[in-house]
């Protein structure tokens, strides 16, 4: 069983634009002209993680996925680290559920690996070749909720918000690298895995993944513009 969670990492922000001029002239008889334009101002709320989009129930499951992560630097001949500019970035959590169940609907567990994968970072035709670093924080326990019955009255769990200060998650029945990287067009590179066949155990865990540069080799930063990539995460059961 997979389930893939797509995230964006790219340049973003608060958007403040002002629209052409509309074509509304008012002249009086004294020859004074007056036009008009408008204004749009666009505020985005961005808590730096959300829900996937399930379903939760009965799967393996990634259930909460960082929104974006953001970069922004000036143009060189050299290197250039840039570092997360996203304003929650303390809370750009991952978090993954294991709610399986057999034929007779009995909770079953067995080993699964989280991955990360980065696509290309471009803009048009024009690629930036990078590498994200990341430094995962403490593994911690998440518990996904109560369950819901939806409008067509199907059966699954509303994610729970995450806790920040939740108990830690049991050391001997995951393995989560303190330090990753994921190279622009690269493989994909497994971060975080399970042992656990523990049914009793909770099997919600969680880290943040807002601790993360993103670093380009000397002579690939020389081209201005808004270059985006997309974070691929894939949670499956070893086979």
């Amino acid at each position: 069983m997979k389930k893939n969670i797509l995230a964006a990492a790219l340049l973003s922000g608060l958007v403040l634009s002002i629209a052409a001029p509309t074509a509304l002239a008012v002249e009086d008889k004294d020859g004074k002209s007056v036009e008009t334009s408008k204004v749009e101002v666009k505020l985005n709320k961005d808590d730096g993680h959300e829900p996937g989009t399930g379903p939760f129930k009965d799967k393996l499951a990634i259930v909460h996925k960082p929104t974006i992560f953001k970069f922004e630097g000036d143009t060189t001949t050299g290197s250039l680290n840039l570092k997360n500019k996203h304003p929650e970035k303390a809370k750009q959590f991952i978090s993954v559920n294991d709610d399986r169940k057999n034929d007779k609907k009995e909770a079953i567990s067995s080993p699964w690996t989280l991955t990360g994968q980065l696509s290309e970072v471009k803009e048009g035709t024009k690629t930036l070749a990078g590498t994200m670093d990341f430094k995962t924080s403490e593994l911690q326990q998440y518990d996904i909720g109560e369950l819901v019955t939806k409008p067509n009255g199907v059966q699954d769990y509303a994610p729970a918000a995450i806790k920040a200060d939740a108990a830690k998650a049991d050391a001997t029945k995951y393995t989560l690298q303190p330090k990753f990287s994921l190279d622009a067009a690269g493989t994909a590179v497994k971060f975080l895995e399970s042992t656990n066949t523990d049914v009793t155990d909770p099997h919600g865990v969680f880290t943040n993944l807002g601790d993360v540069d993103f670093n380009v080799a000397s002579g690939n930063a020389s081209e201005a513009g808004t270059y985006d990539g997309t974070i691929t995460w894939t949670l499956a059961a070893q086979k």
